[in-house]
């Protein structure tokens, strides 16, 4: 895992590779998580991560929902999928 900070201490940046698995739950919503071979995340100035960039064999699930992708890019708060060919 590669850790990157700014000039006050701040997370910008998080990258990981070799299997990586995110799990998070935002108040009384369904759990969500994902599950990729590499995993990039970048953060704001406040601390949430503003897009999150996976590759291999990834998958995710939120409450009932679930999927597969090649290469999504989630992107804000919540996680929306952005297809890198849009």
């Amino acid at each position: 895992m590669n850790l990157q900070f700014d000039g006050q201490n701040q997370l910008q940046q998080l990258a990981s590779s070799g299997g990586v698995e995110v799990t998070r739950q935002l108040g009384d919503g369904p759990e969500q998580s994902t599950a990729s071979r590499d995993l990039t995340a970048k953060f704001s100035n406040t601390g949430q991560w503003s897009t999150v960039d996976q590759t291999g064999d990834v998958r995710f699930h939120e409450g009932p929902a679930q999927g597969r992708a090649t290469a999504p890019t989630w992107t804000e708060a919540r996680i929306r999928p952005r297809s890198p060919d849009r």
